[in-house]
This record gives structure tokens, C-alpha cells and sequence, in this order.
């Protein structure tokens, strides 16, 4: 196989998380910046 193919068949990606609330101005900013994000 395709050592290319193989790496990406491989990759894993591996996310943690905290059990911490974010801000509210923080959410509006993401939200606000959602809005301008691509439309399909």
C-alpha cells in the first residue's frame, strides 16, 4: 500500500477537554466569528 495512504489511514487525532465553563464574552466572539465562517 501507498506509504502515503498508510499514514493517513494511521493518524489519529486526540482531543482533551476541560469541565470548565468559557466566558460569555468569550462565546459571543466565537458565535460573532461563526458568522462570518463559509456558508456551503
Amino acid at each position: 500500500m501507498n506509504d502515503v495512504l498508510k499514514t493517513i489511514e494511521s493518524r489519529r487525532g486526540v482531543r482533551s477537554f476541560s469541565d470548565s465553563q468559557i466566558k460569555d464574552n468569550e462565546l459571543q466572539a466565537v458565535m460573532e466569528a461563526a458568522q462570518y465562517a463559509p456558508k456551503r
